[in-house]
């Protein structure tokens, strides 16, 4: 059963913090009171006077008009906003002093674990951080670690000196890519003669394109990557090889061929990889091919009743650094 003085504390202590009184323990509080006042004489003391606040000065509990709501200079936050670092404050004084007539009803240990408590819970508080146990805020802009001088349309978020702010992409504009292909088949008609491939079709493009049909073309300098396949056919049973390599401006480009060989009647087989060139605005590549038959050549099979046409060739073009 608690004492007179611990249900003043409680109310006190509930008012403080915000929280509802037990009207019952208010009741209650009132007859210990008026049955005090009638037995031995006791003056009835006013249960709770929500515009004062308790603090410590000269080791007495004294009731003083209560914190502006902003304060002079002071280390005493303002209550209705700071409750939680005003309690632990009011607790820090007490345990360094002599206890108050307010904490004489608790034990030492009970007082401590009092202290603690509330330590433990503002330190809480001041920890809560963006994805962490939960501040309310719902949105970016609202974080407390976001630089809002940063906030704008077409940006991208990166974390700098501790904070996230949001960067300008650049360079999507000349951002360079390319895909075009073939339908049509090819011929070879000399043997062991260098021929350019052909295109027939820009399926997509921005800076770089297709011209005369042969010439791949680079409007922005950089280095890109030029990825193929071409669907290759040969009608003799003997064997024989197709290559293929890169030109640059007219010239081949050293180390770049690549022999492929066939030994039957209607074999087909698919020639696919890719070169690395670093190209100058306005530079040009040609995609080539020779045979040592002109039985070979580069086929563009129509769609049959259960898949697409075949093109001859595909070429994508990517940048790999502009």
């Amino acid at each position: 059963m608690k004492s007179l003085e611990e249900k003043k504390m409680l109310i006190k202590m509930a008012r403080m913090f915000g929280q509802p009184v037990d009207q019952a323990l208010i009741e209650s509080v009132e007859r210990e009171e008026k049955l005090a006042a009638a037995l031995f004489g006791e003056p009835k003391q006013e249960v709770i006077v929500e515009e004062k606040i308790p603090i410590l000065k000269e080791d007495l509990l004294v009731e003083v008009e209560a914190i502006p709501a902003k304060p002079a200079e002071t280390n005493l936050q303002p209550p209705e906003e700071y409750k939680v670092q005003q309690v632990a404050n009011y607790l820090d004084t007490v345990s360094n002093t002599k206890k108050p007539p307010l904490a004489t009803a608790l034990q030492d240990n009970e007082f401590q674990a009092l202290r603690k408590t509330v330590l433990d819970l503002l330190q809480k508080v001041n920890t809560l951080s963006w994805g962490g146990g939960g501040t309310g805020a719902v949105r970016i802009h609202d974080q407390d670690d976001f630089d809002r001088t940063s906030y704008g349309e077409r940006k991208v978020m990166r974390w700098l000196n501790g904070m996230f702010r949001l960067d300008t992409v650049t360079g999507l504009e000349d951002f360079t890519y390319g895909a075009f292909s073939d339908t049509t088949n090819q011929t070879a008609n000399v043997a062991n003669t260098a021929y350019e491939v052909r295109f027939n079709t820009t399926d997509f493009s921005q800076g770089h394109y297709i011209r005369n049909n042969t010439e791949i073309v680079a409007n922005t300098t950089g280095v890109y990557n030029y990825q193929f396949s071409m669907q290759l056919t040969s009608t003799s049973a003997a064997l024989h090889n197709a290559y293929i390599w890169i030109r640059k401006n007219n010239v081949d480009v050293p180390n770049t061929a690549t022999i492929l060989s066939f030994s039957a009647n209607k074999q087909y087989g698919v020639a696919a990889w890719n070169f690395f060139v670093d190209m100058d605005a306005g530079d040009h590549v040609h995609l080539m091919w020779a045979v040592d038959d002109t039985r070979i050549s580069i086929a563009a099979p129509a769609a049959t009743a259960f898949c697409p046409a075949v093109p001859s060739v595909i070429l994508t073009v990517s940048a790999i650094n502009t």
